[in-house]
């Protein structure tokens, strides 16, 4: 409904949507040329009953904004060529077409909204659908993760384990080296477990651990696990958190994965910027909590990616496409809320807003 005010026929031409009015007004260009053409038979009778047509291919096509863009421009057209010109007043023809030009429209109008809310609402429960489905699916598989990965991640946990004591006793420096690399293996071994039983109980909607945490500190691993691999070797850091949003009541694990698959969504885009690329990490205190922002100077997101990009529904070449989607689900799970835009000056720009500790 938002095409129903004067203001937003212009805001459509600057935001690039005027492709539904450009249509619509050569619909009713061409309605006027045919009805010139049948002129020398019609005479003055009839001068808005072909408009009709016009109008409702446009209020079919787009819906309420263009058809009334349409209906102005077919009374603008047929007052100044068939009934000005006449004079001597209104017709009992021109005032029945107009009568019936009027009620057709306004028809076609109410017609139109209602199968676009229709259209809308059907589109809605099948996301919703889809979403249901995925979770379900997520669920199953996070059951299974949890239950199989279990005992293979706590004896490899155990095997490092015991090379790093063996480790510790070398006493040249490759010793002490070998015994760190081991240690922080460990960690990301026993990481890997709170992850899987955090989804599971996630997915299953059991609440979660939490515990006051230092954004400053959950960006360092965040950081430090990204150089790790060969995904951010190409990006230049930028961490901004001001002391008052820093601490944060979450569970740590699940919103560091929320930051990493972002982050790592980022390296990915600006894969093709070599040194140039920048990833930013800001948090700065609100009323309803800390407000995260993870921007990146890469391409941005299309356009038609923005309205599904936290549902499970949208698919990636490169993947489930389920991990935005995952993503949102553990940052309402913290009754929080999480966005994406493109940046004016290139780029995306995520929003993550957090319960801060009291």
């Amino acid at each position: 409904m938002r095409y129903l005010n004067y203001g937003s026929f212009g805001e459509a031409f600057r935001r690039g949507r005027a492709t539904p009015y450009v249509v619509s007004a050569a619909l009713v260009c061409l309605t006027f040329a045919i009805r010139l053409a049948l002129a020398p038979w019609l005479e003055e009778r009839s001068p808005l009953l072909p408009f009709i047509a016009a109008v409702v291919v446009a209020a079919g096509l787009y819906g309420v904004g263009p058809g009334l863009f349409a209906a102005a421009l077919s009374v603008t057209f047929a007052t100044a060529a068939f009934i000005i010109p006449g004079g001597g007043g209104f017709s009992a023809d021109q005032i029945a077409s107009i009568a019936v030009f009027i009620v057709t429209s306004a028809a076609m109008l109410v017609f139109a909204t209602h199968l676009r809310g229709a259209r809308r609402k059907a589109e809605k429960l099948e996301l919703e659908l889809m979403q249901a489905q995925s979770n379900a699916a997520m669920g199953t598989m996070a059951a299974t993760l949890a239950h199989e990965l279990n005992q293979p991640l706590t004896a490899a946990s155990n095997y490092v384990a015991a090379c790093g004591q063996l480790a510790s006793h070398l006493s040249d420096d490759r010793g002490a080296a070998l015994a760190k690399g081991l240690g922080q293996a460990e960690s990301q071994i026993q990481r890997a477990g709170s992850i899987i039983r955090s989804a599971r109980g996630l997915v299953r909607n059991v609440p979660t651990d939490r515990k006051r945490s230092s954004l400053m500190r959950m960006f360092g691993r965040v950081i430090e696990l990204i150089g790790a691999t060969d995904a951010g070797g190409h990006v230049r850091f930028k961490v901004d958190v001001s002391p008052e949003s820093d601490t944060v009541e979450v569970n740590t694990v699940q919103i560091e994965q929320v930051v990493l698959n972002i982050v790592r969504n980022g390296c990915e885009a600006t894969r093709d910027l070599g040194d140039g690329a920048e990833i930013r990490l800001t948090a700065r205190a609100t009323e309803r909590g800390s407000l995260v922002q993870i921007s990146d100077n890469g391409p941005g997101i299309p356009r038609e990616h923005l309205s599904t990009l936290f549902t499970a529904a949208r698919q990636s070449a490169k993947g489930l496409g389920i991990g935005l989607s995952i993503c949102r689900t553990i940052v309402e799970a913290h009754g929080g809320a999480i966005s994406a835009q493109n940046n004016p000056e290139g780029g995306a720009s995520f929003y993550i807003l957090l319960p801060m500790a009291d």
